[in-house]
């Protein structure tokens, strides 16, 4: 994106416009538009792809069932770049602090797209037919592109307290910020200060295929204290933005699903207002905020007299304005849609093919070392590996087998205390954890199961 040239005075009517707004998607469109016109009408033959695409699934149900329910890809790196004035560091307690938040981010997302989910039981029943398994997964990237390790986070300390949230320097390290990590490979979030009381908003592949963004800003703008889910109340935007869905409805976006409404003006898809091309999303519109009750109903209720919120407006889609507390499901058309995204040959699908440049999830997987070096043998394994340690009187336990969602897939109580083999052939290929629990902490290794 060519260098934001807003004055102060278009920079102030931009942040009244989208004051409180939860997520400043429809005005980042509508400025983008205003500098790059063929926008919009690149953006209506995205939605015409939706259509056509979800029109395909449903013509063939088996498929339709597969994307929805259980399809799974190895997990795409994500690398959190935090740029905080030391006050705002230490309202977050620090690096500690970022840790908890983005441990606890990933955590999140693994469980909001993959329905995994634990409110899922406030889904309403005539709902829940479309609760879907989006099947992307997450990782904290702990390797940079040029080799050097990290925790899944990368930080600057600045000067600069509260980036414009249209302008780009946030992701420039020349401009104050900090330089994208290569984005066919990870996605980047960036964790500021941002002006007008917004909490996110995502430059996706299609602004940048429509000529509105560069390819190295592709990613995510997040504020800073709205990443995460709540550990300490003090530290958190507020208490309506405490559960990490911030983050789920910017990814969303990133994989190119709209808002339900599109626009903020009120007006329904039949009256001239927009609509954002997903079959089983209700119309809608304007954003509704707030945990509202079942059922909500907006003026879009009914086309003459065909009833088009039979069960009201879809509260508990991640996509809406409604609090963390409300937000709980995809629905199966979203899914279709993100998912396609990440399938051979589409635009994201070398974000799932780079699995080594994720680490564990500190969150469930204990990270604390003890003096026994541990080696798994063979690495990579087609299922049967070794666990091989210097025996120093330090009594092994047990071993944990968990996965890249911090799952424990296989746990073994010890009754010996060498030539330990395990059997995984039985899982998926993919990356784990091996977790050696010793009498005086845990070491974790890392497994590739091929």
């Amino acid at each position: 994106m060519k260098r934001s040239a807003l004055t102060l005075l278009s920079i102030l009517l931009i942040a009244h416009s989208v004051l409180a707004q939860r997520c400043g998607q429809e005005e980042f469109k509508k400025y983008l538009i205003s500098k790059n016109p063929s926008l919009a009408q690149k953006l209506e033959q995205q939605k015409q792809t939706f259509i056509n695409t979800i029109a395909n699934y449903h013509a063939r149900p088996e498929e339709r069932t597969a994307r929805t329910m259980g399809t799974t890809y190895s997990p795409i790196p994500v690398i959190f770049h935090f740029i905080l004035d030391s006050a705002q560091l230490k309202q977050i307690r620090g690096e500690a602090g970022i840790q908890q938040r983005i441990d606890s981010q990933i955590l999140v997302l693994n469980r909001d797209f993959n329905r995994q989910n634990a409110d899922s039981v406030n889904i309403p029943a005539c709902f829940d037919s479309i609760y879907a398994n989006v099947g992307i997964h997450f990782g904290l990237a702990c390797t940079s592109p040029t080799g050097k390790s990290y925790s899944g986070y990368e930080l600057k300390i600045t000067t600069h307290t509260n980036f414009s949230p249209f302008d780009d320097s946030a992701k420039h390290n020349s401009l104050g910020g900090l330089d994208a990590w290569d984005v066919t490979k990870y996605v980047n979030i960036w964790c500021i200060s941002m002006a007008g009381g917004i909490l996110g908003i995502t430059l996706p592949q299609s602004y940048i295929n429509a000529g509105s963004g560069a390819e190295n800003e592709k990613g995510i703008c997040a504020l800073y204290y709205a990443v995460g889910k709540q550990a300490s109340p003090s530290e958190y935007y507020n208490s309506e933005y405490n559960l990490g869905r911030t983050i789920t409805h910017e990814m969303g976006h990133f994989f190119e699903i709209w808002h339900p409404w599109c626009t903020n003006d009120g007006a329904c898809p039949w009256n001239g207002g927009c609509d954002d091309g997903i079959a089983d999303t209700p119309p809608q519109g304007e954003p509704i905020y707030g945990a509202p009750p079942f059922p909500t109903y907006d003026a879009c209720q009914y086309d003459t007299s065909t009833d088009e919120q039979p069960c009201g407006v879809i509260l508990w889609d991640y996509m809406q304005y409604t609090d963390d507390v409300e937000m709980c499901l995809f629905t199966a058309d979203q899914a279709i849609v993100m998912s396609g995204y990440i399938e051979p040959d589409s635009e994201s699908y070398s974000l799932t093919q780079n699995p080594s440049l994720t680490c564990p999830l500190s969150a469930n997987v204990s990270q604390v070392q003890t003096n026994n070096t541990v080696e798994i043998i063979p690495n990579p394994s087609t299922g049967i590996v070794n666990v091989v340690y210097n025996n120093t009187g330090d009594v092994l336990q047990s071993i944990r087998v968990i996965n890249m969602l911090g799952q424990e897939v296989k746990y073994i109580q010890m009754t010996q205390q060498s030539n330990i083999s395990i059997d995984l052939s039985a899982l998926k290929k993919g990356i784990y954890f091996i977790q050696c629990n010793f009498a005086s902490g845990r070491t974790t290794r890392k497994l590739l199961l091929q």
